[in-house]
């Protein structure tokens, strides 16, 4: 055997382990001490050696990509959104409220960055699928070997005494990764039989072991967005198989559904956050979001800058802390935290970006019949539910934002004309014919 397949494996292996730390584990459970919501004494803050590792990171993908100078610069130039979005967070610290944090959080920021780069770079949507399941069957594993060999760390105490947190410090991080793991293996579950049938085994093993770890940390929220992923691959299955006249009427009737269910939740939301034993203003996050925005209206256009907001009483933040009278970290809403850093220009940017992909996205699944394209538009629709009610989207060292420049850099390959079909050997037309169907 020769070199090259060995350092390619290597490469491989590397990149999985890489996904298992931005997902926020294995380590930092360690470093806390075991440390639980409600436990007394204040959460520990960062730590010096994660800071380390995570710069490492940056290095060896900085020095991947130069190394590949020219195949990079050809995956840059896919998206400029994308890329003016992450230069004005970068360069925020010239206006920010904190510019020292800013700069620091940036540098961050930029090394998370390069790691999507590389990602949509060296590999294909199908490749990244199958290194994401075996980083999502990894994660599995080891949450079950926490929760059951070390279940001082695996298994939360404090607040939320039983509950199943896996590899990770809180139980809500192990139901959002899980989320994106059911949605990982059910795609790959669902992948065309090959000669090795073990593979799609291990992909119904990896989605039962997800969804019963969604169960055993008891996340409400991670049961609901699962339900919504599972019901956005349904979806995006049907749009593959039948025509726009057929789906037009469905689309319509769909959005006139869902219009009418929220004027009909807006009517009832007492009752439904009683039957959910919760309360109206969604455990305080309503008043967040208005507070939020009185101050975003002080600087609306660039914001306070990337990491400028929330950082303490002394800080622009302040004010909220007082009102709430509890240290939000953020404003537990993805795409309001956006506005508050990086104002509308930043916000208007990013969601142009997530409008133009998610449109290439449904494009590509209806020119193909790969499932791997199923990923995009299932990952976008995650991305959105989970940012409503919490704040993911900007997190340095975090697998969301890998993943959404990942998908926003990777090439998209598109046809004229109609979906492509490979109709039945006995159906099959002359290729004249065929040729002059498409150039009509």
């Amino acid at each position: 055997m020769t070199l090259f397949p060995i350092f390619t494996r290597l490469e491989k292996a590397f990149t999985v382990a890489v996904l298992i730390l931005y997902s926020g584990g294995p380590f930092t459970v360690f470093l806390s001490g075991g440390y639980s919501q409600g436990d007394p004494g204040d959460a520990p803050a960062d730590y010096p050696i994660m800071k380390l590792v995570f710069i490492c990171t940056y290095c060896i993908f900085a020095a991947l990509l130069i190394g590949r100078w020219r195949q990079t610069l050809e995956t840059l130039l896919r998206d400029r959104f994308t890329l003016l979005f992450v230069a004005l967070a970068a360069g925020s610290f010239a206006w920010s409220a904190t510019p020292d944090e800013t700069f620091a959080k940036s540098i961050a920021f930029i090394g998370t960055t390069l790691f999507g780069i590389y990602l949509a770079g060296r590999y294909s949507q199908e490749t990244q699928l199958r290194l994401l399941a075996w980083a999502f069957g990894g994660i599995v594993c080891l949450s079950f070997f926490y929760a059951i060999a070390l279940p001082k760390y695996g298994i939360m105490g404090g607040t939320h005494t039983g509950d199943w947190r896996g590899i990770y410090t809180h139980k809500n991080t192990l139901g959002k990764l899980m989320v994106l793991s059911v949605a990982v293996f059910l795609l790959r579950s669902l992948q065309p039989k090959r000669p090795r049938s073990s593979a799609r085994f291990w992909s119904l093993a990896g989605l039962m072991g997800s969804v019963m770890l969604i169960g055993l940390c008891t996340s409400k929220g991670a049961m609901i967005n699962a339900s919504v992923v599972i019901g956005a691959i349904v979806v995006c299955l049907v749009l593959r198989r039948f025509s726009i006249s057929f789906l037009l009427p469905c689309l319509i009737s769909g959005f006139t559904f869902a219009l009418g269910s929220g004027i009909w939740i807006s009517q009832h939301l007492s009752g439904i956050a009683n039957l959910l034993n919760k309360d109206v203003t969604l455990t305080g996050r309503t008043e967040i979001w208005a507070l939020t925005l009185e101050k975003l209206v002080e600087r609306p256009w660039f914001g306070y800058g990337y990491y400028g907001f929330w950082q303490g009483l002394d800080s622009e933040s302040g004010d909220i802390w007082r009102i709430y009278g509890w240290e939000t970290p953020n404003a537990h809403n993805g795409f309001l935290d956006i506005a508050i850093q990086l104002g509308f220009i930043g916000l208007s940017l990013f969601l142009v970006s997530l409008f133009y992909h998610a449109i290439l996205s449904l494009i590509q699944l209806r020119q193909s019949q790969s499932v791997n394209h199923i990923w995009p538009l299932a990952f976008m629709v995650y991305m959105i539910m989970g940012n409503l009610p919490e704040s993911s989207l900007l997190v340095p060292n975090d697998l969301f934002w890998v993943f959404y420049v990942a998908l926003s850099l990777q090439p998209y390959q598109l046809t004229q004309g109609h979906p492509s079909r490979v109709p039945p050997p006995h159906r099959q037309q002359p290729q004249q014919n065929l040729l002059e169907g498409y150039s009509s």
